[in-house]
């Protein structure tokens, strides 16, 4: 059986990026590959011997200050019962590999191994020189790349870049990407085509989901109707809006925190959750408060009524914008947060319609271009 390795944000306490891994990882399984994913490349005297590679990962060192600002959250301090939790999460659903010498390398390039660049935004310039998420290293040693919904999240793209861009892209298989925002920044910088797909998660239904969610543990039970609650981003501007809602509706806010700051809210805790408890507290809420692009695509799986808040980062809009309005949901952003007005009807029936045939294209471009990788 061939192996396929995802590169991509796997690890992260971010429940959306670990489940796009699960997502992607299962979808390429069903295709009857064997998926794994890489952590870490320190092959040295490899890297060594190609020195666009080397420089590439000086100025990642050198832009180290500018990255943890903007990507660095607010330090969360998870307890020792979530990390174990999350620790058999990854041992239950990724298979991990790390590349640290040459002669991992060298097996790794006799066997071909496919390199696929995954889902989130793992081209976001301001990481630096494009070099690991572009799969420099298998471009060096001619192994078959393509992308499966990789994301920018960028309103443009360095011109000191574009040399890398075009070297490393121009050589993938095949290139999909989760926005056409993404497309349209690369249109004259790439010859490659490059189609838009769905975000992995949606490749597998919520039936399938269901398996996960069903796994969720609660240390106390959660009440038959509440208010999910799951933010990306720390802004008490979010919570002053879920205790306006939780006075006017009377139900319970249920809480899944991504900071330490999250916990100190005078609502329903979960402290020790994992991606299992984030997917069946979407499952069965009244209804779900967010700011997080995969908590908007599981609502969306399960059909329910949610409220997104838009985060204040402007290149991120077009990942919410491209998803709201394919699916008929550009009425779950609230533009007003003094007030809350319930908005339920929601037309399911069309916006699955619509799902279902992006996500049986999706599913095609991906068995195609790993069918061209193996060529």
């Amino acid at each position: 059986m061939k192996r396929v390795c995802i590169v991509t944000y796997h690890i992260s306490s971010n429940y959306g990026s670990r489940l796009q891994a699960v997502a992607l990882s299962k979808s390429i399984d069903k295709l009857g590959y064997e998926a794994c994913f890489l952590r870490r490349f320190t092959a040295r005297f490899f890297t060594f011997r190609h020195p666009q590679m080397v420089y590439a990962r000086v100025c990642r060192k050198l832009t180290r200050k500018t990255n943890k600002k903007f990507f660095t959250p607010i330090p969360y301090q998870i307890s020792e019962t979530r990390k174990a939790r999350l620790d058999q999460f990854t041992k239950d659903h990724y298979r991990e590999i790390e590349i640290n010498t040459d002669a991992e390398w060298k097996q790794i390039i006799k066997d071909r191994v496919t390199f696929v660049s995954g889902s989130d935004i793992i081209w976001n310039p301001a990481v630096g020189y494009p070099s690991f998420y572009f799969l420099d290293y298998a471009y060096y040693a001619k192994l078959p790349c393509m992308a499966y919904a990789s994301s920018i999240g960028a309103l443009e793209l360095p011109k000191k870049y574009y040399g890398a861009y075009k070297r490393y892209l121009n050589s993938f298989r095949a290139i999909g990407v989760r926005e056409k925002a993404t497309i349209d920044l690369f249109s004259g910088i790439i010859d490659n085509k490059l189609t838009k797909v769905v975000d992995p998660t949606l490749l597998l239904t919520s039936e399938e989901w269901d398996a996960y969610a069903d796994k969720a543990q609660y240390s106390e039970p959660i009440e038959d109707r509440y208010i999910f609650c799951y933010f990306v981003m720390h802004d008490q501007t979010y919570w002053d809006y879920a205790k306006m809602v939780q006075e006017q509706t009377g139900l319970q806010v249920v809480v899944l925190p991504m900071h330490h700051l999250d916990e100190q809210q005078p609502f329903t805790i979960i402290k020790d959750g994992t991606p299992y408890e984030f997917i069946d507290l979407i499952r069965r809420a009244e209804f779900v408060l967010t700011d997080s692009f995969h908590t908007g695509v599981f609502s969306l799986q399960y059909k329910k009524e949610f409220y997104l808040l838009r985060r204040d980062r402007k290149a991120e809009d077009a990942k919410f914008n491209e998803l709201l309005s394919r699916y008929g949901l550009e009425d779950r952003v609230i533009t007003d947060r003094s007030r809350f007005e319930r908005k339920q009807s929601i037309d399911y029936e069309r916006a699955h319609e619509i799902l279902q045939k992006d996500r049986e294209a999706s599913k095609r471009f991906l068995a195609e271009a790993l069918s061209s990788c193996d060529r």
